[in-house]
């Protein structure tokens, strides 16, 4: 706790609580009178919200607040009860009011006390004497027990006295444009996390979070289990263009809490773009560590990088000694370059023996995107690394944009070959029956800038089923060099989204088009083993809708290294497959199963899924309940489509053994 030495201030600011006018009481930390209605300041610590304004502000921002201690939400009696009068049993939380004298909890802010100097401070059970007195804090404006709220406290002003640690706010605007910017709106966005050494039984350091209603981030911590683990995990930037820059900054906003020393164990590096030449750079500006407020990493230079591409890693390293938990978010890069990506200067040929492919597993491959017109749009198209493809939206914050934004091949050498075909697989949702107009497909021969639209076929209905594209002729451009575009644009009426994986180019008569289907012992799940997950869920699987049972990775596996732990429930708890087109004919579902101790009761089938969503009055059950033992044992079950049938493949802990896990592993569909 820093003092503030001043005795005259101390004593005015103590005196606050009886004065009727501020005019006397030194700024910034005078406390507005209640008559003073107009004032409702602008949330700095010199001019704090006062609660009124507090109120409406419940959107997750970091702001100073100004009020009287009134009282306390008490947690120890059901339902919870405002308490405006000693004694006090609650030291977690404090109520504060634009009034000394507020007895209505709709009129107050509830703040959330952490752990330290705040809470010690503060308290009503230890200093009943400090009800009624003026309090300035900083924190999170956000719901706290159902009700406006002020959490995650770091700093305030009582008594004459500084407690805590102020959040370092947003620091300075770096000069130039701002080139790249990623909120991880709702996963890593173009980042790649980079596994060096996980954690002992943990099969990720770093996650995509959102807590509540804050802005979302990117987490890391090595803590697994109640105990630190040691581990070495980066996360890693797309390559960031400065070719056209002389100058730029990087600035970012994170906060941490826990570990030993954040300036080894939390840590920023750059390289030119595609080597591993990683250099350490300084991070000007951490978090208190006693609080989950972000803060602004301050600027950060990147000037080395001018007339080349960069890319940045956030270095994550725990040891059993300390495993902290970091937080970023905002990652930003300013430069007085304008970022854009050239086009790309190398081509890919096709013969009649390979075609070109682009599954956008990884990222963008040697594709570009071509920004025409995205507004204060950040960006529409984008790699989703969950996923697995290329997604262009313009609808942002319950609007849609205006924009267009072309996905662009690289250079496809089609001299060698006298067809070709272009076949994609893509999934189209919100278009309103008007995709042909807004999503298009088109080409040109290399440099001649004359694109022309290819006659594609589009899903017959808005949904998040992937279709093929069937057979695009490029006959045209066959004997020369042909690039590709996917345009995207949109309205202030339509803003769909678009999601395309699986490119393929290829001579005509080496395929190309629909993939044939699998012949007998050809297994049509993904992930059938589930050893490869995504944060806590098996790729492949937890379809949502589908899924209803909580699960988690377990290494008591039949096969490789991981099985799916299905915990017991009082209600039939299922475990989905992601949606599977399947022809019409006969299939063979079998899974390896074990109950985990007590007999549990196993179920199997699938259900069709129907304009995006699967059909709840059709859920066919292709196994009666079946009491597991304590061993592995395969368990299979045929069923038969009559028609092309877009299904989930379904696995349920019965409630006829509620509270009994089991464990499932080694799956295949096989068709007869």
């Amino acid at each position: 706790m820093k003092k503030i030495f001043s005795a005259l201030f101390f004593t005015l600011f103590g005196a606050a609580a009886l004065m009727t006018s501020c005019s006397d009481v030194p700024a910034p930390y005078e406390i507005k009178s209640p008559d003073d209605v107009d004032l409702v300041g602008t949330g700095t610590k010199e001019d704090p919200y006062n609660v009124a304004t507090a109120q409406m502000k419940q959107d997750g921002s970091v702001a100073w607040v100004q009020g009287y201690i009134v009282g306390v939400m008490e947690t120890n009696v059901d339902p919870f009860t405002a308490n405006f009068a000693a004694p006090f049993s609650t030291s977690s939380n404090l109520m504060i009011a634009d009034t000394p004298d507020e007895q209505k909890a709709k009129n107050c802010v509830i703040v959330q006390l952490p752990f330290g100097a705040i809470r010690t401070a503060l308290n009503l059970v230890d200093h009943a004497d400090n009800l009624k007195q003026p309090v300035i804090l900083q924190g999170t404006l956000t719901s706290y027990f159902s009700a406006a709220g002020l959490k995650e406290v770091s700093a305030g002003v009582f008594k004459g006295e500084e407690i805590g640690e102020e959040e370092g706010g947003e620091g300075e605007t770096p000069e130039g444009n701002l080139i790249f910017e990623e909120k991880f709106t709702a996963n890593e966005g173009d980042f790649t996390i980079k596994n060096v050494t996980l954690p002992e039984g943990s099969s990720y350091v770093w996650k995509w979070e959102q807590y509540q209603t804050n802005p979302p981030y990117m987490k890391a911590s090595a803590y697994v289990g109640g105990s630190n683990k040691a581990s070495e995990s980066w996360l890693i930037s797309p390559a960031i263009n400065l070719s056209d820059a002389t100058k730029a900054t990087l600035v970012f906003k994170h906060a941490h809490k826990f570990g030993v020393d954040k300036t080894k164990e939390l840590t920023l590096w750059a390289t030119e773009a595609g080597k591993e030449a990683w250099e350490q750079l300084t991070i000007p500006n951490y978090s208190s560590g006693e609080s989950w407020t972000m803060v602004s990493s301050g600027n950060i230079d990147l000037s080395k990088y001018a007339g080349k591409e960069v890319q940045v890693g956030f270095k994550y390293v725990s040891t059993t000694e300390g495993a902290p938990t970091w937080e970023v978010n905002d990652v930003q890069v300013y430069s007085d370059g304008s970022g854009n990506v050239p086009t790309p200067e190398e081509e890919v040929t096709v013969t009649k023996d390979a075609p070109y492919v682009e599954s956008f597993e990884s990222g963008l491959g040697k594709f570009i995107i071509d920004n025409k017109e995205i507004g204060s749009l950040s960006f529409v198209w984008k790699h989703d690394a969950s996923y697995k493809y290329m997604k262009a939206s313009a609808y942002v914050n319950g609007t849609n944009n205006v924009t267009e934004s072309w996905l662009t091949s690289p250079v496809i050498n089609l001299t060698g070959v006298d067809k070709a075909v272009l076949t994609f697989d893509q999934a189209i949702n919100f278009a309103k029956g008007k995709a042909s107009q807004y999503l298009t497909v088109v080409a040109t021969e290399a440099g001649m800038n004359n694109w022309e639209p290819l006659t594609i076929t589009y899903p017959e209905s808005d949904s998040w089923n992937f279709v093929a594209s069937g057979d695009v002729d490029l006959n045209k451009y066959a004997g020369k060099k042909v690039q590709l575009a996917f345009k995207y644009t949109s309205s202030s009426e339509i803003a769909a989204t678009w999601e395309v994986k699986n490119v393929k180019v290829a001579a005509a008569e080496n395929g190309g088009g629909t993939e044939p289907e699998p012949g007998t012992g050809d297994n049509l799940l993904a992930n059938s083993s589930f050893e490869t997950w995504t944060g806590e869920t098996p790729d492949s699987w937890g379809r949502a809708s589908v899924t209803s049972a909580s699960y988690a990775q377990n290494t008591d596996a039949q096969d490789g290294t991981y099985s799916v732990l299905m915990k017991g429930s009082s209600s039939n708890a299922r475990f989905g497959s992601e949606d599977i087109t399947l022809s019409a004919g006969t299939y063979t579902l079998s899974v390896y199963a074990k109950s985990v101790a007590d007999p549990a009761k196993f179920r199997m089938g699938w259900v069709p899924i129907e304009g995006g969503n699967p059909n709840s009055n059709k859920y066919n059950y292709i196994l009666d309940p079946t009491d597991l033992s304590n061993e592995w044992q395969e368990y299979s079950a045929e069923f038969t489509l009559d028609a092309e049938t877009v299904v989930s493949i379904f696995f349920v802990n019965s409630k006829n053994g509620p509270g009994k896990d089991l464990l499932i592993d080694k799956v295949s569909l096989l068709k007869k």
